[in-house]
């Protein structure tokens, strides 16, 4: 059986995409899923964290193998989100191994 990891967070994260604090995060996701040995990831896919745990896993798949599972507390998760951020949950969804 694969060793799993996830990420499952609550909204966004209170700092913005592609800040020092969000890049430091990513960088900090990044190692620690490197050096679990994880072979699946499990996203949530709410926005914030989630979304940003499921981004360093594709960037990470690869050059480790991983599988990318997406997982929605509902069909409708998205629908009051800013348009960016549904897009971006599509654009995930899109890409995830599995649903």
């Amino acid at each position: 059986m694969p060793k799993s990891c996830g990420i499952i967070g609550d909204g966004a994260l209170p700092f913005r995409r592609g800040s020092p604090p969000w890049d430091a995060l990513a960088d900090a996701l990044a190692r620690l899923v490197r050096e679990s040995g994880c072979e699946e990831f499990i996203s949530g896919m709410e926005r914030g964290g989630d979304q940003l745990g499921a981004e360093v896993v594709l960037g990470l798949r690869e050059e480790l193998g991983l599988k990318l599972w997406g997982v929605l507390s509902s069909e409708e998760q998205w629908i009051h989100w800013p348009n960016v951020d549904a897009d971006r949950l599509f654009s995930l969804m899109e890409r995830a191994d599995y649903e």
